[in-house]
């Protein structure tokens, strides 16, 4: 069943062959929210646990 168009912004006016494009603008905004909260995160990393018991620097 077809509905109606309730809101048809203007890039996809312009450019109705891309078709929908959330899914590919989601994804780039949640890899930048993940490389800036992992680059804040890993300020607080103090050391890595290795097998032997040893702590090795993790920068």
């Amino acid at each position: 069943m077809n509905q109606p168009e309730l809101f048809v912004g203007p890039f996809a006016a312009a450019h109705p062959g891309y078709g929908d494009i959330a899914h590919v603008v989601g994804f780039v905004v949640a890899g930048i929210g993940y490389l800036t909260l992992r680059k804040a995160t890993r300020k607080h990393e103090v050391g890595v646990l290795q097998p032997g018991g040893m702590a090795e620097e993790h920068r």
